[in-house]
């Protein structure tokens, strides 16, 4: 996919201290020379961002986009400051507190813009990302503080920093597993479309596997979510509601997967019970087109086989195979219906797009589902500008290599990274739940953008 190109802040709109801060975040003996792993540089550039939002008053999160594009072209680099940055400004309220707390005598507000920049990034990366030790943090912040401060700064933020670390909520966040060594599966499917479990069933089973997390993300269906939030609530896993929903863009067909979807929301709803009826439309009219094949198929006891779930094409490949008409559901689909297959029907006419918004009235972020199976490369960059939040960067049939080249291109963009199994059970063994593997910290920047959208003034990163 062609990279776009990257407009840039004019130095001119930048006051002298900030000038500084550019002038040395890449520069060689800047703060990576002393340390020089990515997440060092990343806080440098964190910094810098809060630091910018302050003297800019920024509103929305492009500007801040920007600014990191200007200053760093290594897109790790980029997105690991710009989940820092998120998750300083989604809890900031909460954080501050918690700094006011450890500065004793001196409030944020009464601090000069560096130390309060460089503090804000430290509070946000320890207990909201939570996947970095505290000593390197710290250490990095107080190296910020040294070179752009005062020389009272470096001895007050590592003062701060050090008792920030000390407060119960805090040690209690940095005492859990680190959230990047943390499980999640967000990408899981259960009997209300064509998964075998039931959603307690999917989150028990997530339980067992040691996630921290499960999305519950049926086709076109949101049946199963609050059952699953129920249980997840019961045994410590986060169940995410979601949905999986099938669009086309000519020939192609697209899933758009959203993720923290309000499952009571009335426009969802309204277009997913039209979704239903004309599966069952189209269900009928596979039925008829298997019969004129010699491969009859009882209606009822395929809607017995779909259950609780709007009927699909892995319910008529159960009950072919249940008739005996073919030996197993890949022959199914191989030889009726699969795609341009002699009883293949297609669904009506749905655009990514009207996908995109859907989820987005709704609550929710929305990616696209395993590109790399899809193959939609070409189309993902006008769906960007309609609104994409990301893309499914880790799936079960994406080979390595198709994993890092999506990780690379979201990282361009400032867009975000999911992944997940595509969890069904049954037919789908060779997805198990939990694999491949996905770091809680994607779920946590999911969280933090969600919130962020949703304050005056849009992301206000």
């Amino acid at each position: 996919m062609p990279d776009t190109p990257e407009e840039k802040i004019p130095d001119s709109d930048l006051p002298e201290t900030e000038r500084h801060l550019i002038d040395n975040a890449e520069a060689p003996g800047g703060v990576q020379a002393l340390r020089p792993a990515l997440r060092s540089r990343a806080r440098h550039l964190a910094a810098l961002a809060l630091y910018s939002r302050e003297a800019h008053r920024f509103d929305s999160g492009e500007p801040l986009r920007d600014l990191l594009k200007w200053l760093s072209r290594d897109p790790p680099r980029r997105a690991r400051a710009s989940a820092i940055v998120e998750s300083s400004l989604a809890e900031r309220e909460r954080l501050d507190a918690l700094l006011d707390s450890a500065a004793t005598d001196w409030r944020l507000e009464r601090m000069g813009a560096i130390e309060r920049s460089v503090l804000r990034a430290a509070a946000g990366e320890l207990v909201v990302l939570r996947d970095a030790p505290a000593g390197p943090v710290i250490d990095d912040c107080v190296e910020l503080a040294r070179r752009y401060g005062d020389e009272d700064s470096p001895g007050f933020v590592n003062a701060v920093l050090s008792q920030f670390a000390a407060l119960p909520e805090v040690a209690e966040a940095l005492a859990r597993r680190p959230s990047g060594e943390t499980p999640v599966d967000l990408h899981a499917h259960t009997h209300y479309s064509d998964g075998d479990l039931s959603p307690e069933e999917l989150v028990r089973a997530a339980k067992d596997a040691g996630l921290a997390a499960v999305a519950v993300a049926d086709h076109d269906e949101v049946g199963g979510v609050a059952a699953a939030v129920e249980e997840g609530a019961k045994l410590g896993v986060e169940a995410v509601p979601g949905v999986e929903l099938t669009s086309y863009r000519g020939e192609s067909e697209i899933h758009v997967l959203g993720l923290y979807v309000d499952p009571g929301h009335g426009p969802l709803l309204e277009k997913l019970a039209a979704f239903r009826q004309a599966r069952l439309e189209r269900a009928r009219k596979m039925c008829a087109l298997l019969a004129k094949l010699g491969a009859p198929l009882d209606f009822e006891r395929l809607l017995a086989i779909s259950g609780k779930g709007a009927v699909g094409r892995p319910h008529v490949a159960k009950a072919l195979v249940e008739a005996g008409h073919v030996p197993d559901m890949n022959t199914a689909f191989r030889r009726y219906i699969g795609n341009g297959g002699p009883a293949w029907v297609a669904k009506a006419p749905f655009s990514p797009e009207e996908a995109i918004a859907l989820v987005h009235g709704a609550g929710g972020l929305a990616f696209i589902a395993h590109p790399g199976v899809s193959g939609t490369d070409e189309v993902v960059p006008e769906l960007v500008r309609a609104g994409l939040d990301g893309l499914e960067v880790r799936h079960s049939m994406h080979a390595h290599p198709v994993s890092e080249h999506y990780l690379r291109w979201v990282q361009r963009r400032d867009l975000l990274p999911t992944g997940g199994s595509d969890f069904h059970g049954g037919f789908k063994a060779d997805s198990p739940l939990g694999r491949p593997f996905v770091p809680e910290t994607w779920l946590i920047r999911m969280r933090n953008r969600k919130k962020l959208r949703s304050q005056p003034g849009g992301e206000g990163s």
